[in-house]
This record gives C-alpha cells, sequence and structure tokens, in this order.
C-alpha cells in the first residue's frame, strides 16, 4: 500500500487517542504503541512497493505479423420480415444481389509491428484496396495476390476499405477493419 493511503489512518488513530484522552483522561499508551505498529508495517510496504517497481514487465518488442486475407462474394443475410407467411415461396422470390467482403473482417496487432498483409482476391472483379493511413488506391486484380506491408505506428481501429465496392449499388460496402492496439 501507498503511503498516502495509511497516512489518514494513522492520523484518526491517533486523533480518537487524543479526543479520549481530552475528554476523560483515558491512558493513551495502547494507541501509541499501534501506531507505531503501523508506521512500522508502513515502512515494510513501501520496501514491497519498491521491489515490485524495479521487477517491472520488458517492453514491448515490435513483431512482423503476417496476415491473410481473401476477397469473396457472399449472398447477404435475408431480413426475418422475409421470412414472414404472405411471403412468395423461395422459387419465386427474387435472387438477392451478391455481396463482395474480405475474409477476415477483422485483424489485430500490437501498435509498432510490422504488418504484412496478403490480400488474395478469390472473386471475379478487381478491387481498388485503401488501408486507412498506410495505402492508397491499389489496385489487386482476380486470382492475385498483393503484399501490402507496412508499421502500424498508431493505435486505433483502422479500414480496409474496396473503393470500386464501398456502397450497396456496387455490391457492397466491402470493408474490413484493422485494429492497432496500444501496448505499454
Amino acid at each position: 500500500m501507498k503511503k498516502r493511503l495509511l497516512y489518514p489512518l494513522v492520523v484518526g488513530i491517533l486523533a480518537v487517542g487524543l479526543l479520549a484522552a481530552a475528554c476523560g483522561g483515558t491512558d493513551i499508551g495502547p494507541l501509541e504503541e499501534k501506531v507505531a505498529e503501523l508506521e512500522q508495517n508502513l515502512t515494510g510496504l513501501q520496501g514491497k512497493v519498491t521491489d515490485l517497481e524495479a521487477k517491472a514487465l520488458p517492453a514491448y518488442e515490435p513483431v512482423t505479423r503476417e496476415i491473410w486475407m481473401i476477397t469473396r462474394m457472399v449472398m447477404p443475410m435475408m431480413k426475418d420480415a422475409e421470412f414472414a407467411p404472405d411471403t412468395p415461396t423461395p422459387e419465386e422470390m427474387p435472387t438477392p444481389p451478391m455481396q463482395h467482403r474480405f475474409d477476415p473482417g477483422t485483424v489485430m496487432v500490437n501498435k509498432g509491428d510490422t504488418v504484412n498483409l496478403h490480400i488474395l482476391v478469390l472473386d471475379k472483379e478487381w478491387h481498388e484496396i485503401n488501408i486507412e493511413d498506410w495505402v492508397l488506391a491499389e489496385i489487386v486484380n482476380p486470382g492475385e495476390d498483393r503484399l501490402f506491408t507496412f508499421v502500424a505506428d498508431r493505435a486505433g481501429v483502422f479500414e480496409i476499405l474496396c473503393a470500386n465496392h464501398d456502397t450497396r449499388e456496387h455490391h457492397g460496402p466491402m470493408v474490413a477493419y484493422l485494429i492497432v492496439q496500444d501496448v505499454v
């Protein structure tokens, strides 16, 4: 425990002892012994805190992270309302538009890490890749495996976005997230 937490306790015990002495002339000898014992314990605790501070964990050493991400087309999830009793049978329903996506949709690294992000295009369209703050407008063609290397030098949540599939009208939004954790 820190010194600042025990001093109010010691002062409180002294105040009670002095009040008792002033009110009735009570012997405060046992209180003085208790205060001396608490001060001795405080000194011992301060030594333990100093020892713990000296044994602090080593600083984080950044590493190189290999991350693989693919692009693909998926059929979007249907809403519950589309399965209401008055909806047409599955054969009568129009085919919903396909949607482009990244898999995995979220990746995590630590601040300071070197990121080797491999993006493999499995669908039949090209993608204009933007990684917020690091990569801007890089084209990746169908069947291509593109490597993006950068240092994650800022903590936060950053978008990995395909600019040509950024809205529903363009079979999107095609977005993934890079989470950069701040390490202490």
